[in-house]
């Protein structure tokens, strides 16, 4: 079974149906987020995840996810009532994979 090995995981992290063979980054759902929406990720291999949103300045607003994650389908939960209107763009690292994804907030 599939689980974060931190213990200061986020309780915002929920593990999704499914293995996964691979690391990717999802597209956030929905899009553009208007209410409650996540972010899906695998993980491909133990390994430390890092999900960071940055504005379109490039500035880091929120640190999503930062922990030591075992294989498996993840998503994390998005609160658009702390973000303000607009477009940011979110990255992960997982050991030597990358991805970067752009989502729009509106009110």
């Amino acid at each position: 079974m599939s689980r974060p090995l931190a213990s200061d995981t986020p309780e915002s992290i929920e593990e999704a149906s499914g293995e996964a063979i691979a690391f990717e980054l999802h597209p956030n759902y929905p899009n553009p987020v208007a209410g409650a929406g996540y972010i899906p990720f695998d993980v491909a291999r133990p390994v430390r995840v890092r999900l960071i949103l940055y504005d379109m300045l490039g500035r880091r607003v929120r640190t999503l996810v930062d922990a030591r994650m075992l294989p498996g389908r993840y998503r994390v939960s998005l609160d658009e009532a702390q973000l303000a209107p607009g477009q940011y763009h979110y990255h992960m690292q997982a050991g030597s994979f990358s991805g970067v994804r752009t989502m729009t907030i509106l009110r």
